[in-house]
C-alpha cells in the first residue's frame, strides 16, 4: 500500500469513530416522557405554592394588628412572582391543564396582592378572597392527579376549575 492510501484509509477510520462516538448506544433507550417529568417537578412545587400561599395569607390577614409585617410583603411578592415564572414555564399534561393554568393565573394574583397589601388592604384582601379558594382547587386536583395519574374531573371527584380569567 503506498502512502496515500494509508492516510486516506487513516482518515477513513477517524470519521467513522467520530461520527460513531454522536449516537447514543444503551441497552435502555431515552424516552421523553412529559407525565413523568411534570409529576416530578410538581411533586414537591405544589406544596411548597400552597405553604407560600398560607403565608402571604395569614401575612396580609395580620397586617391589621401587627403593620410592621408590612416589610415581609416585598419579599413574598417576589417570591410569588419567581413560582409564577417558574410555574410558566412547565408544560402540563392535556389532562391537568386547566388546572395547571388556574394555578398560574391564581398564583399571579396573589402576588399582587402581596405586592399592593401594605398600601390598599381592602384590595388584597378581595385579591384574596377571589383567587385563593380557585389556587386550593386547582392544588387539590394537581394533588390527586400526581397520585392516582387520573384526572379527578373527569372521575367526578373534584369541582372543575374555573378557566383562568373568568
Amino acid at each position: 500500500m503506498n502512502r496515500t492510501t494509508k492516510v486516506v484509509m487513516a482518515l477513513a477510520l477517524v470519521a467513522a469513530a467520530l461520527v460513531g462516538t454522536g449516537t447514543v448506544a444503551s441497552a435502555d433507550p431515552i424516552q421523553f416522557d412529559p407525565d413523568r417529568d411534570y409529576r416530578a417537578a410538581m411533586d414537591y412545587f405544589v406544596p411548597e405554592l400552597g405553604a407560600w400561599a398560607d403565608e402571604v395569607e395569614s401575612t396580609v390577614n395580620a397586617l391589621a394588628v401587627k403593620p410592621e409585617l408590612a416589610s415581609e410583603l416585598p419579599e413574598l411578592a417576589y417570591r410569588g412572582r419567581m413560582m409564577v415564572y417558574d410555574l410558566e414555564g412547565t408544560r402540563a399534561p392535556a389532562d391537568i391543564a386547566d388546572a395547571h393554568e388556574t394555578l398560574v393565573f391564581a398564583t399571579g394574583q396573589l402576588m399582587e396582592a402581596a405586592q399592593i397589601a401594605a398600601d390598599d388592604p381592602a384590595g388584597a384582601d378581595l385579591l384574596m378572597g377571589r383567587y385563593m379558594d380557585r389556587l386550593d382547587d386547582a392544588r387539590q386536583q394537581i394533588t390527586t392527579w400526581l397520585t392516582t395519574g387520573v384526572d379527578p374531573v373527569r372521575l367526578g371527584k373534584a369541582p372543575a376549575v374555573p378557566v383562568a380569567g373568568n
